[in-house]
């Protein structure tokens, strides 16, 4: 939205009392419609060039800066998000199926579908061509929205490696910030996952609670949301943490320790009546994690977002009665506020994780408690 309103206002802009000789602004937008329209006319042809360049034009210009909007610091693009490109090129798809059924007409639509058949050889060949063309329309806007994000997306993690590279022993402040932050997180999660593990899952962790706490703060951003103000986005998170939890244990444990963890572990006569109680309770415990870790966030993090734009509508209210475009800034303290629970929420979510995985691991420190025990009585 707040790209959306950038455009709009450079539009607004550029349009707004326009000149014979034409001013900074003014040229500028002018210069980049006239090579759009001979660009996209070059490819419609002149004819369908007026009627598609408004749609089309703008489809460029809009990807364009929100592909950009990533190089601001501490920002990322929206395009680096499956969801923004998936939606992108799903418009692109239904508008050219309208075009489609406008220009051809349902039957035209249908007999394009089955290949324009116009001979015995084309009717016969018609039930193959129609699933050909069907699964051909459908692969258009996963192959744009793909190629789109994974583009950006990758974008986005040169960033990051460019903040790596050529390290210093005396670092800069970009590598410096990078370096306390990596050795912040790794100290927190080492703490809880043990020093053995720590290497091989604070990558993942970190990075997990890197993206949940700069998609919180991105709400507070004028105009924005927070992508996990959406369950959509939380429940995809909260998959990718059982998925991983799962393949660890079964990685660890291999199978039959997989099952034995599962059965609760039944080592006597009362561990075995009880693993069949125990199976299923834990099975219900595991497909709870992901729905827990979901809908917490989910739901903190939409509370937020809806408290903040609740006083934003009672700050602008009160000065209705004035017909003012601003109100009173009631939400202000309200963004502290947001600031501490986004950055809550967001080591929650990863604490959480880190525990989920934990107890997929074997629990080697019982062992050594015991024989640490068994020591002290032999030896007193």
């Amino acid at each position: 939205f707040l790209i959306a309103l950038i455009l709009l206002g450079i539009a607004f802009a550029a349009s707004r009392n326009p000149q014979m000789i034409p001013g900074g602004i003014q040229n500028g937008v002018e210069m980049v419609v006239e090579l759009l329209t001979d660009f996209i006319s070059g490819i419609l042809g002149p004819k369908h060039a007026p009627r598609f360049v408004p749609f089309l034009g703008t489809l460029f210009i809009y990807i364009v800066a929100m592909n950009l909007f990533g190089l601001i610091p501490l920002m990322h693009s929206p395009t680096a998000s499956l969801n923004v490109t998936v939606a992108l090129a799903l418009t692109v798809f239904v508008y050219v199926q309208f075009i489609g059924f406008k220009e051809l007409g349902p039957l035209g639509w249908a007999d394009h579908m089955l290949g324009s058949p116009r001979d015995l050889t084309g009717w016969l060949l018609a039930p193959l061509m129609l699933p050909i063309h069907i699964l051909g329309e459908l692969a258009k806007p996963i192959s744009l929205s793909c190629r789109l994000f994974g583009n950006i997306f990758g974008e986005d993690m040169l960033l990051v490696a460019f903040a790596s590279r050529n390290p210093q022993m005396i670092p800069g402040r970009l590598q410096n910030l990078f370096e306390m932050l990596v050795e912040g997180l790794y100290d927190f999660i080492a703490g809880i996952i043990g020093e053995k593990h720590a290497p091989r899952f604070v990558p993942f962790l970190g990075t997990l609670g890197l993206y949940i706490w700069c998609m919180n703060l991105f709400g507070l951003i004028p105009f924005m949301d927070s992508p996990t103000s959406s369950l959509n986005v939380t429940f995809a998170l909260g998959i990718i943490v059982f998925l991983y939890a799962q393949y660890v244990g079964l990685r660890a444990l291999g199978i039959v320790g997989y099952v034995d963890h599962m059965l609760g572990q039944p080592r006597d006569v009362t561990g075995w009546l009880i693993a069949p109680l125990m199976l299923p309770i834990h099975l219900l415990g595991e497909l709870a994690k992901p729905i827990s870790l979901s809908c917490r966030l989910f739901g903190n993090i939409f509370g937020e977002d809806m408290l903040l734009v609740a006083f934003v509508s009672l700050g602008i209210t009160a000065f209705s009665f004035a017909h003012l475009p601003i109100g009173l800034p009631l939400q202000v303290p309200f963004l502290l506020l947001a600031l501490l629970t986004s950055t809550l929420q967001a080591a929650v979510f990863m604490v959480l994780s880190t525990i989920y995985l934990l107890l997929m691991l074997p629990h080697e420190h019982h062992d050594e408690h015991a024989h640490g025990a068994e020591a002290q009585h032999a030896h007193p």
